[in-house]
């Protein structure tokens, strides 16, 4: 029998073991450029339309989220 998750417990996202693709504007290179299409996604930013082509819906669940955002972060060559 499983009891409750511990509060304190964060839930983890592992290193390229899944099959999403974090890199959101397709150059080759998981880094700060894909942050900055997540990120235009995230806010909904008019200035960012030149952006908006790209979606930032990392793992594909219908919703721009922090979830994405932690996914990117994993696995970004900014991150190291």
């Amino acid at each position: 029998p499983s009891g409750p998750q511990d509060e304190d417990t964060e839930p983890t996202i592992s290193k390229r073991t899944t099959t999403v693709n974090p890199d959101i504007n397709e150059d080759g290179d998981t880094n700060y450029s894909d942050y900055q299409v997540w990120e235009c996604n995230f806010k909904y930013s008019i200035e960012c339309k030149d952006l908006s082509s790209y979606s930032a819906d990392i793992n594909k669940d219908g919703v721009v989220d922090l979830l994405d955002f932690a996914i990117w972060k994993n696995n970004s060559s900014n991150s190291k």
